[in-house]
């Protein structure tokens, strides 16, 4: 039996993205005001790199947000399925 090509479950990165996920989305909501008000007042950019200049900013805030305790518990919660996917047992979360 094989495993499919992706397997989120057995991936500890999965975890820490949906962690950065999170914190962006946050983070953009915070700076949504910014951006409206930007649109309104017609800045020098065009509002497309305007976002994504706010999106970058808000993706690296969310990167050094990522701790040594978030990598730990991603290794961690990725750990209880390696025995059973070496007894061939479904996955479950």
């Amino acid at each position: 039996m094989r495993l499919a090509p992706y397997s989120y479950l057995l991936n500890p990165i999965e975890k820490i993205w949906s962690i950065c996920k999170f914190e962006v989305k946050k983070l953009m909501g915070d700076l949504r005001p910014s951006i409206i008000a930007y649109i309104r007042n017609a800045g020098p950019l065009r509002i497309q790199e305007f976002r994504l200049r706010k999106m970058e900013e808000a993706a690296q805030t969310a990167m050094n947000r990522i701790t040594n305790a978030h990598v730990a518990s991603s290794c961690n919660h990725v750990d209880r399925f390696y025995q059973p996917v070496i007894e061939l047992e479904d996955l479950k979360e």
